[in-house]
C-alpha cells in the first residue's frame, strides 16, 4: 500500500481525537477562565485542521499542500499552536504567555487579513475544504471562519499580554 490509499481524513480524525482528549484533561485538571478555553480552543482548532497535512507531505509525492492563510505550505506551525493551546490552558501569569500573545498576533495577520481579503474581492475563495470529500460552500464558510479563525487571536492578543505582564 502506497500513501495514496491512506484516508488522510481517518489519519487527521485520529490524531485530532488524541489531541482534543489531552486538552479535555487540561480543561478538567485546571480549570481556566472561559477566554482561556475559548483561545486555546482556537488554537487547538487550527492545529487540528492541519495535523494530517506534515505528515502526507511526507509520504505523499503527488500532496499538493494546502493554504494557511496567506502562507502555503505542508506543515504550518502546528508546533507554536500545540505549545499555545497548552499554555493558555495554564494560564500563568509570566513569559510564557508571550508564545500565546506571538501565536496569536501572527494567527490574527495571517488568517485574518487573508480572510478580509478574501471577503473584500472574492467570497467564494472562502470556500472551506477538508480532503477531497467535503466541501463547506462559503456563505457557510465565511462566518465559520470568522468565528473559529480569527476571533480567538483577537482575545489572546487583548488577554495574553497582560497575563505575560501580571508577574512582573
Amino acid at each position: 500500500m502506497d500513501s495514496s490509499h491512506v484516508n488522510w481524513a481517518v489519519v487527521g480524525l485520529g490524531i485530532d481525537a488524541a489531541l482534543l482528549a489531552a486538552w479535555i484533561y487540561q480543561l478538567w485538571r485546571k480549570r481556566p477562565p472561559l477566554w482561556a478555553i475559548f483561545v486555546s480552543f482556537g488554537h487547538l482548532f487550527v492545529a487540528s485542521v492541519a495535523s494530517a497535512a506534515p505528515f502526507r507531505a511526507l509520504l505523499d509525492p503527488h500532496y499538493p499542500g494546502f493554504h494557511f492563510g496567506f502562507f502555503g505550505g505542508a506543515g504550518g506551525p502546528a508546533t507554536s499552536l500545540l505549545a499555545s493551546v497548552f499554555v493558555v490552558i495554564r494560564n500563568r501569569p509570566g513569559w510564557s504567555m508571550w508564545l500565546v500573545t506571538a501565536t496569536s498576533a501572527f494567527l490574527a495577520l495571517n488568517l485574518g487579513g487573508s480572510w478580509l481579503e478574501s471577503v473584500a474581492t472574492n467570497i467564494a475563495d472562502n470556500e472551506m475544504q477538508f480532503g477531497e470529500y467535503l466541501t463547506i460552500p462559503a456563505l457557510i464558510a465565511t462566518p465559520i471562519m470568522f468565528v473559529l479563525f480569527i476571533c480567538p487571536f483577537l482575545v489572546g492578543l487583548s488577554k495574553a499580554p497582560v497575563r505575560a505582564t501580571a508577574a512582573a
